[in-house]
Parts: structure tokens; sequence; C-alpha cells
């Protein structure tokens, strides 16, 4: 009797799990495996370092505004790209979940506060954070939208100045985050690295068959190094495993 209430189970969330999965093709691509979202759907994230505009998994978004913003990305063309999926079963329980998503988003100077432990260097060091410094420069709401000037700074780089954009829907089931430099980065106020308006970040939270999904693509189309290529991808990818988990842990 337990054997065959075991087996029922097991496979009623089987078959729940192909029939989501054959809807998700209306957002996501075929950039993006059945494995990989078997995993993120299984209560894991997935952070991916994908370098080419071309290998983006999420297309055809519903909102115009958040599919604009990935079609920006792809127009600039970023040789530096990262990608990140997570998801959240949906729950009775977890009403307001994108506005208290929207609220840590919007707390800027809280990234100076994440700690970056996942780089074998940094990770007994409890004063490194992912981000050294994080400020809100400016701020006004706008019916569903909210803008911000800021200013971050990742050590030994210079402060950057960002544009970072916030939307919420009426029914608080769509919400997304944008931001772009708006002034370069530089290393040591001497090498430009970054010029302005040659980073990109988009993050995009939805409800999608039964599904919170937490969707961020971030960038920049700058000068190749190819002898530092690979550290620079290990520190970014390093840096967006702590970021993804500090939000992750608090959904």
């Amino acid at each position: 009797m337990f054997y065959n209430y075991g087996m029922k189970r097991y496979l009623l969330f089987f078959i729940c799990l192909i029939l989501s999965l054959g809807a998700f093709p209306q957002v996501f691509n075929s950039n993006i495996s059945e494995k990989e979202l078997s995993k993120v759907c299984s209560g894991g994230f997935i952070i991916r370092d994908i370098g080419k505009h071309e290998k983006i998994c999420l297309d055809n978004f519903e909102n115009r505004e958040a599919q604009g913003v990935i079609d920006d990305i792809r127009a600039l063309n970023p040789n530096y790209l990262v990608e990140v999926l997570m998801a959240k079963p949906v729950q009775e329980s977890d009403d307001g979940i994108l506005e208290k998503f929207a609220s840590l988003m919007m707390d800027v100077p809280a990234f100076s506060t994440i700690k970056y432990v996942s780089s074998p260097k940094f990770k007994n060091d409890p004063d490194k954070k992912v981000i050294d410094e994080a400020e809100i420069i400016s701020r006004r709401t706008e019916g569903a939208y909210t803008f911000m000037k800021t200013e971050l700074r990742l050590k030994p780089l210079n402060r950057v100045n960002f544009d970072m954009n916030y939307y919420l829907s009426e029914n608080k089931d769509v919400f997304y985050y944008q931001a772009k430099n708006n002034g370069p980065a530089t290393f040591k106020n001497i090498i430009k690295c970054v010029n302005a308006d040659r980073g990109r970040l988009l993050v995009i939270a939805f409800k999608k068959d039964g599904y919170w999904f937490f969707y961020g693509v971030g960038g920049a189309r700058t000068l190749a190094i190819p002898f530092l290529k690979s550290k620079i991808d290990r520190e970014i990818m390093n840096r967006a495993k702590d970021f993804v988990r500090f939000y992750y842990d608090q959904l």
C-alpha cells in the first residue's frame, strides 16, 4: 500500500514536471536544456558564463519593455556575458513575493554588504564584499516605475555611475530591473576598462506554469585582453554566485 502510494506521488510529480517543461519554450529557447530547467525547478539555480548574446535563453517575453532590454543587450554584443536562472514553486503563502524581491533589489546600499566568499582568495576574509561601495544619488517614482541614479565601486576600479530602472506590474506578477553604466569604469583612474554605456544588467521575475522565475543577464562590451580573459571570467562568475545566493536565500 505504502509502495503504491509512493509510486503514485512520484509519477504525479514526474508528469507535472514534464508538462511544465513542455510550456517553457514559450519563454525559454533551446539555449537551455531540460536538465538545467529541471535543476532550477527542483529548487536550485544555475549561473552560466555564456559569453555571447546568441546564447541568451530567455526570448519572446510577454512584457515588451523587458524584451526590449534583452534586444538592447543583443545589440550591444558584449564580450563578457553571464546568465542566471532560479525558480520557486508558487505557494499560497508567498503573496507579495515580487514586492519583497523588488524591495530587496531597490536597497542598493545593501549591495555593499554581500560577502565575497566564492573566491578562494577572499573566502576567509569577512571584510571583502562583492561590491565595495554602493550609494543612491537620486530616486523618483512614477506609477509602477522607479528611477535611480547610483554609484557603485568594485576596487581597484573607480566609482561608476549607473542608471537603474525598476518596474512592478499592477498585478504584482511581473517585475524587472535594468541597469547601465553612464560613466566609464577605470583601473586606478588610469586604464579605461569599460566605456560609458557599455555595461548592461537585466533582472526579470515573473509567474509561469506554477513557478516564480527569477532570470538575470548582465555583461559588458569592453577591450578583450586574451591573457586576462580566464581570470576576468572567473572573477565575474564568483561575484555573480555570491550576489545571486544572497537574494535566493531571502526569498
